[in-house]
């Protein structure tokens, strides 16, 4: 799992918007559509998408809340926890 999508993630997720997100991360909105893309079939979880907006499932969300950049795969690895508790109790 790549740190460069993680902080792609956070950024989209702040941002609700993949065009915004591409300006301030300095990339091309397509590259950044790959990389959320790349980080769904890692996670094996798609985030819903309406245009250019990311609507986040539970799991993005729990990220989004927790993630620092400096350390994004110790706080997708909290969230990929958490979301599994949750998940575990709803049963």
């Amino acid at each position: 799992m790549e740190i460069r999508n993680l902080n792609t993630f956070l950024k989209v997720a702040t941002l609700h918007n993949f065009t915004h997100a591409a300006k301030e991360l300095g990339y091309s909105q397509s590259n950044v559509s790959a990389q959320i893309q790349q980080l769904e079939q890692e996670v094996g979880i798609r985030e819903q998408r309406r245009d250019k907006a990311l609507i986040l499932n539970r799991l993005g969300s729990l990220y989004r809340d927790m993630g620092e950049p400096d350390r994004a795969q110790e706080c997708f690895a909290q969230a990929c926890r958490q979301y599994e508790r949750q998940s575990s109790r709803a049963l």
